[in-house]
């Protein structure tokens, strides 16, 4: 059914209607192309809608503010944080000079000053997201009452927030609450992952694993019933595995799992998603931890070249991916220099007791290393925007 809408074109459908009809179509179609990750399709349809709904100045403030969501959603899908963050503010705006007095026009406000919010915390605009997230929860609960997933979702957007702030224990009070809340209202279970998930990062960031490794394996069961394993909700998985495993210094494992990350993004974007740079660089850093520097300057490399249109040369974290490239083409030289044979990964780091417990659902159950500490490392955020469509 969706093929057959993509394949329509909404001038043949509309033509003999008006162009807010014909509008309607482009969003139509442009939501079609955005579930199924055709994000620069996705966006054509969109600015068109847009293009016609500017014939009606005064008229159309509430589909304008849903296109301006729409497209700061697609947006944020792209990594362009900035463009989103000034998309999702004209939505919020548009809706705030309409005043609609209905019920659900005012949740759909609550729903555009959430992406907002939530938007400037992926920015690290913390203070203003914090306020924005906050003002978006007393909104959805005039409305909703005190106990709603929809009101779940914006403490689960809370806490990716505080969390990308370096604030963990300030995030798993509102981490706890969302999940509490979801339990209480009965939501279903595939909306409890990325509350999970996003424990697992606060537990990591508190250096207490086994409290990481229990969060981690509640997600990873729930996934095993609900999900297929091309499901792009494996990405996180695979990238909170990764990190495990590199805390316990089992950094073939840790590879691989990254690696599993990389071919899903790959396969849903080409190379065009914002995170595969950073998960080439985690490759790249844990390569360079065991001396192999052919293959961590393979990986900086492939780092370098999927960074997207937003970075430049003097970008700090482009210059320091450049620095480690040349200080692994460095330690080659003198490796090479001094005829002795590169380091190869020690036999003992190839294996690990805890390789297939992670890959078991009971895994968890098991007694870990404690005292291993989290470098800064990357953590993908368990939970993408919400389109308020």
């Amino acid at each position: 059914m969706c093929q057959e809408l993509i394949s329509l074109d909404p001038t043949r459908i509309y033509e003999e209607q008006s162009d807010l009809q014909l509008a309607h179509a482009y969003e139509r179609l442009g939501i079609i192309y955005f579930t199924k990750s055709m994000l620069g399709l996705a966006m054509e349809n969109f600015v068109q809608a847009q293009a016609l709904l500017l014939k009606y100045p005064s008229g159309a403030n509430h589909e304008m503010a849903r296109l301006f969501n729409n497209i700061g959603t697609v947006l944020h899908k792209q990594g362009e944080y900035n463009e989103a963050i000034n998309s999702f503010r004209k939505a919020v705006d548009l809706f705030n000079a309409e005043n609609s007095p209905k019920k659900e026009h005012r949740l759909e406000q609550a729903l555009y000053q959430e992406n907002f919010g939530f938007e400037l915390a992926m920015n690290k605009e913390f203070d203003e997201s914090i306020f924005h997230l906050k003002k978006a929860y007393v909104q959805k609960m005039h409305i909703l009452g005190e106990k709603h997933s929809l009101l779940a979702q914006n403490l689960l957007k809370m806490g990716i927030g505080l969390n990308k702030a370096e604030k963990p224990n300030k995030a798993l009070k509102f981490l706890d609450r969302a999940l509490q809340m979801q339990l209480e209202c009965q939501s279903k279970e595939i909306e409890n992952l990325p509350i999970y998930e996003e424990q697992a990062n606060s537990h990591l960031s508190n250096n207490d694993l086994t409290q990481a490794l229990s969060a981690f394996s509640k997600s990873l069961i729930l996934k095993k019933q609900l999900l297929s394993e091309d499901n792009i909700s494996y990405v996180s998985t695979h990238v909170l595995q990764g990190t495990l495993f590199k805390l316990q210094k089992t950094f073939i494992d840790s590879i691989r799992s990254f690696e599993s990350a990389l071919e899903i993004l790959k396969k849903r974007s080409g190379f065009q998603h914002p995170e595969i740079p950073h998960l080439y660089q985690e490759i790249g850093n844990i390569y360079l931890e065991l001396s192999v520097y052919e293959k961590a300057a393979e990986n900086y490399s492939k780092c370098l070249k999927t960074f997207g249109d937003g970075h430049n040369s003097e970008d700090e974290q482009v210059k320091m991916v450049q620095n480690l490239l040349e200080k692994c083409k460095k330690l080659q030289r003198d490796s090479e220099h001094k005829n002795k044979p590169l380091t190869q990964i020690p036999i003992d780091k190839m294996q690990s007791p805890y390789s297939e417990r992670f890959r078991d659902t009971s895994f968890a159950t098991h007694s870990f290393n404690k005292s291993a500490k989290p470098k800064k490392s990357f953590l993908l955020s368990a939970c993408g925007m919400c389109g308020g469509s």
